[in-house]
C-alpha cells in the first residue's frame, strides 16, 4: 500500500525519535533483504578485486618432462630469469609444469600416469600455454616425432643471428613422423608398413651448459621450443639467459 505524504512524514518523525538501538533494529527488520544483498555484493566486489590484484602475469610456460630439479636449480630457471629482466616475483611468473612423464613403452603400473601426462601436454600445447620443454632423450624423441617442436634454425629472425651462432654447437637433429601405418599392419588392415619421416633441427642439448652441468643428471638433457608458442620474444630472451 502506498503511503501518503502525511503518513511518510509521521513515520519519519517517529523514526527520528527512536533510540539508536531501536533505529538499528527497525532498519534491519524492514530492510533486511536489501542489507544482506548489499553485503553480498560488497563481498563479491572486494574478493574479485583481491583476486585480480594478486594474479600474476605469466611471462613464459616451462615444462619438465622425465626430468626433475631441486629447489635451487628451479629458482635459477624461474626467479633468476625474471630478476635478470627486471620483473617482480609478486606480479610476474614463469609457470612450470612438473612431474610429467612420457614413454614409448610404459609399464602397466605407470601407464595411467603416462596417459594423464599426455593429455596434460596436449591440452597445454593446444591452448598455447607451453613454450619450452626440458626433457630427457626419450621425451625428446616423442616430442619430435609428433611434430611438437619448432625447427631451431627457423625459430629466430635475422636480427638474432648472434644467438643462433651461440646455439649452433648445441643444436641437434631428430625426426618428425609424417606417416606410419604400423598399427594398421598389426591389425591386419595393411599388408606392409609404410613409414615416412623428415629430419628437423629441433633440439638443444644442454647437459654441459653451466646451468645444467652440476645439476646431477646421469643422462643428457634437452630443450625444445614448442612449435606454436606465441611468446617467441620471451623464448629468445630465455635462451640468451641459459646459453653462455
Amino acid at each position: 500500500m502506498k503511503l501518503s505524504p502525511e503518513e511518510k512524514a509521521k513515520l519519519r518523525k517517529q523514526f527520528l525519535q527512536m533510540k539508536t538501538a531501536d533505529k538499528v533494529d527497525y532498519c534491519f527488520t524492514y530492510y533486511k533483504t536489501h542489507i544482506i544483498a548489499i553485503i553480498l555484493i560488497l563481498i563479491i566486489v572486494v574478493s574479485t578485486a583481491v583476486r585480480v590484484s594478486a594474479k600474476k602475469e605469466t611471462m613464459l610456460y616451462l615444462s619438465m618432462v622425465n626430468v626433475s630439479f631441486g629447489s635451487v636449480m628451479e629458482e635459477h630457471l624461474t626467479s633468476g630469469f625474471l630478476e635478470q629482466l627486471g620483473y617482480s616475483d609478486n606480479k610476474h611468473e614463469i609457470y612450470v609444469y612438473k612431474d610429467l612423464y612420457l614413454s614409448d613403452n610404459p609399464t602397466s603400473e605407470n601407464h595411467e600416469y603416462e596417459y594423464a601426462s599426455q593429455m596434460k601436454i596436449l591440452a597445454a600445447i593446444n591452448s598455447k600455454e607451453m613454450d619450452l620443454v626440458i626433457m630427457n632423450r626419450e621425451a625428446y624423441d616423442i616430442f619430435s616425432q609428433n611434430g611438437y617442436l619448432m625447427n631451431i634454425s627457423d625459430a629466430f629472425s635475422q636480427g638474432e643471428q648472434a644467438l643462433l651462432n651461440r646455439l649452433a654447437p648445441y643444436i641437434i637433429s631428430n625426426e618428425i613422423i609424417l606417416s606410419d601405418n604400423s598399427i594398421d599392419v598389426a591389425l591386419g588392415e595393411a599388408a606392409e608398413r609404410v613409414y615416412e619421416s623428415m629430419p628437423s633441427k629441433n633440439g638443444i642439448i644442454v647437459s654441459d651448459l653451466p646451468f645444467f652441468k652440476d645439476a646431477g643428471f646421469s643422462d643428457d638433457v634437452y630443450i625444445g621450443i614448442i612449435a606454436n608458442t606465441p611468446r617467441m620474444q620471451f623464448v629468445t630472451k630465455y635462451l640468451k639467459y641459459i646459453i653462455p
